[in-house]
This record gives structure tokens, C-alpha cells and sequence, in this order.
């Protein structure tokens, strides 16, 4: 996908549960999904955050014929751009909102997205709930916990564990 994930039913048909309230979303032992600041006006550009109770469902996040990116496929990807240090420009959209020309904060040198990955700055929802680093931020499920992070401070890819309960981004790769 060139987009992040906007779904909210699982590919049975069943519904993400949208839960906004902080205090709640930090308590679940289950899959739900939010928007940026409780917004649903913010699918459109940013998609939605789902916890990773949500990516590791039996019922599969991700489109029928599709699946969560491994991070197998992740490191594949990173590999074929040229490596972890080099990958960031080639995933993120160009430009900044300091002179009206992109989504990210600071300067975002270089970001070409030439790999037409069009990673934008989505931000999270993190462990108590709270949003956090829209613009200068964004994390992408991986599996079991893992994700990666790319951001306007650093130039290369933050890859690390999460506690299920924080909400990203989430890419799906079509089935072979």
C-alpha cells in the first residue's frame, strides 16, 4: 500500500471498535483504532492508529488478499533502498511546512519518495492514550510488536518494540 491504513472492520467483516477516550485506550487487551485527536476528518490525509491488538487479530486488519507488512518485508525494503540510513529519504513525502511546501515539521532535507512509499508524518497515540507528534513523527506496525519510526530529527529508521497498547500506522502488502 501507498497509503496508510484507513480501515474500520477486520477482513471478516467484523468492526474495530473506535475508541477515544485516553484512559480507556490504555486499559484494552483488545483491537481498536483511533484518529489523530479523535478527528475523523484526519482518515483522509493520515489514515488511522491502531493499537497492536488490532494488527496481531486472528481476523486480519488488512484487506482480504492482504497482509500486515512482516519485517522481513520491511528489512527487504530498507536493503533494496540503499539501507536504514539511506531508506528515509526515499520513503517519506518531500517538502515542509515551514515554507508550504510538505506535511513535515523542520526541513526534511533530501525526501524524495522516490520508492513511492509516501510515508507521511502521522504521528501516534501513545501508551496512556495521549496523541503525540503529528508532523514530526510517524511509526508503522510491523508485527508483534515491532515497528519502525522515521521523523524530522533523525535521518535514518528507528526500528524497536511497543507496548501493544500505543497506536500506529499500519501499511498491508498484497498477498503472493
Amino acid at each position: 500500500m501507498a497509503e496508510n491504513l484507513r480501515t474500520t472492520r477486520y477482513s471478516n467483516g467484523d468492526p474495530i471498535p473506535i475508541t477515544e477516550d485516553g484512559d480507556e485506550w490504555s486499559n484494552l487487551g483488545s483491537g481498536a483504532m483511533c484518529y489523530f485527536d479523535n478527528d475523523p476528518s484526519h482518515s483522509g490525509k493520515w489514515g488511522a492508529l491502531y493499537n497492536g491488538f488490532a494488527l496481531n487479530d486472528d481476523r486480519n486488519i488488512c484487506p482480504a488478499g492482504w497482509h500486515v507488512t512482516t519485517s522481513e518485508e520491511y528489512e527487504n525494503l530498507f536493503a533494496y533502498l540503499g539501507g536504514k540510513d539511506k531508506a528515509p529519504v526515499r520513503l517519506k513525502t518531500p517538502g515542509n511546512r515551514m515554507d508550504g511546501t510538505g506535511l513535515w515539521n523542520g526541513f526534511n532535507f533530501g525526501s524524495s519518495n522516490n520508492s513511492g512509499f509516501t510515508a507521511i508524518p502521522a504521528g501516534g497515540r501513545s501508551i496512556n492514550g495521549n496523541f503525540t507528534r503529528l508532523h514530526s513523527q510517524t511509526y508503522f506496525w510491523r508485527q508483534r510488536g515491532a515497528h519502525f519510526q522515521l521523523s524530522t530529527r533523525h535521518q535514518e529508521i528507528m526500528i524497536g518494540f511497543a507496548n501493544f497498547e500505543h497506536g500506529f500506522s499500519v501499511r498491508c502488502v498484497k498477498d503472493k
